[in-house]
């Protein structure tokens, strides 16, 4: 499900899927928020599995520790960042289509929290 929701998105020319529990999935297409999967909101088990996916055990010590994580994706010849972090006590993903660097304009806001160093 994960590959066909990025292969989707990129198709689309979406610069960022958002992968948020209990909302439906939404991809950002020209700066907008658009919910091409239809309504359904994901339940938290599904980002729980996304997150478990996509994260190795040094990334799932960082979530665990730090509340977010960001970590370079290849996933169905779709690459990335991807931001996992917690939000309202569940899993949640950002994938930014395409980027390798750090977070972006197209990121929400509470994907990228402030850490100290």
């Amino acid at each position: 499900m994960l590959a066909d929701y990025l292969s989707r998105a990129a198709g689309a020319g979406a610069s960022s899927l958002l992968l948020v529990a209990n909302q439906p999935p939404g991809v950002r297409v020209g700066g907008e928020i658009q919910t091409p999967f239809g309504s359904v909101p994901l339940p938290f088990r599904t980002t729980e599995a996304f997150a478990l996916a996509v994260l190795d055990a040094v990334g799932l010590q960082l979530l665990d520790r730090d509340g977010s994580v960001e970590v370079p994706f290849e996933i169905a010849g779709v690459g990335g960042m991807v931001t996992v972090f917690y939000g309202g006590g569940c899993h949640n993903l950002v994938f930014r289509l395409g980027s390798t660097g750090g977070p972006d304009a197209d990121a929400p806001d509470q994907s990228t929290p402030a850490h100290d160093a």
